[in-house]
């Protein structure tokens, strides 16, 4: 049984000869710890993988250190103590070498300023995807995309956590612009991946503190859930799985990602009632 088999035969419940072996790591694991990952590597085989693909840029980040946001699960920088700007133009600090950092300098800190504001649409028409059939067709491994769609983190890193916490709370008309901006890049996003072979399509947004939702499910409900669902059914059209990562006590949301019909999710098990 090759590992794109293994693995679709466990998200259609279909009896596989094992559960399928993926790991994700921080970078700072390869600077610290890379001999023992390699061997880790050796002893047990992964069986998904994400295609090589040329990362675009944007007009935000123009002689400026660039960073992949944290997350990608496919081509990586390592990231070294300093500043970084992403492509929506916020900055990031990273205090210690190999760990991802936060934003520390949120692009949008007016939401004032929203009117003028768009997404970095010239970092999806500067990125090249062309190399993935290859890679796909090169490997029998279940592959999946980078991450395309996580509309709470950017809106985030965007305005800032504190800052959108006060929007969503107010809900006025200038977060619900953000938010459909933001939903109609990542639109564009998946749609650009699915035109290509992979398997399934990476999604995520970290929704739990260590006992409870960041916020209260009737509002999760009401402003992003239609968004995941959007996304799930325009996956599915096209014949692809929904991959979904999400940090922290999310035991509320298990039922709204069934009904959307997302097929796998990776999330902190042992922080929520394991029985339940």
């Amino acid at each position: 049984m090759t590992s794109r088999e293994r693995a679709v035969r466990t998200l259609n419940f279909d009896n596989p000869d094992r559960p399928p072996m993926d790991l994700w790591w921080l970078p700072a694991v390869e600077m610290t710890q890379k001999e023992q990952l390699s061997n880790l590597l050796k002893r047990i085989r992964m069986d998904i993988d994400t295609p090589e693909y040329k990362v675009g840029s944007s007009q935000r980040q123009k002689g400026q250190r660039r960073m992949l946001v944290p997350g990608s699960h496919g081509p990586t920088l390592m990231p070294r103590e300093g500043r970084y700007v992403d492509e929506w133009g916020s900055v990031w600090h990273v205090a210690e070498d190999g760990l991802l950092g936060e934003v520390k300098e949120p692009v949008l800190d007016d939401l004032s300023k929203i009117g003028g504001f768009s997404p970095p649409w010239e970092y999806l028409e500067t990125t090249d995807l062309r190399s993935v059939n290859r890679y796909c067709a090169e490997s029998d491994k279940f592959m999946l995309s980078g991450v395309c769609a996580r509309p709470f983190e950017r809106m985030q890193f965007v305005r800032g956590t504190e800052k959108l916490f006060v929007d969503l709370a107010y809900q006025t008309k200038e977060i619900f612009k953000l938010r459909d901006m933001i939903h109609e890049y990542n639109l564009k996003r998946i749609t650009m991946w699915l035109k290509t072979d992979v398997d399934g399509i990476v999604m995520m947004d970290d929704w739990g503190t260590q006992n409870n939702l960041l916020i209260s499910p009737a509002l999760w409900r009401e402003f992003f859930r239609p968004l995941y669902a959007e996304y799930c059914h325009l996956i599915h059209e096209t014949g692809k799985y929904v991959f979904f990562h999400s940090d922290g006590w999310i035991e509320e949301l298990y039922d709204d990602f069934i009904r959307m019909k997302v097929d796998a999710i990776n999330s902190q098990l042992f922080c929520m009632n394991i029985e339940e």
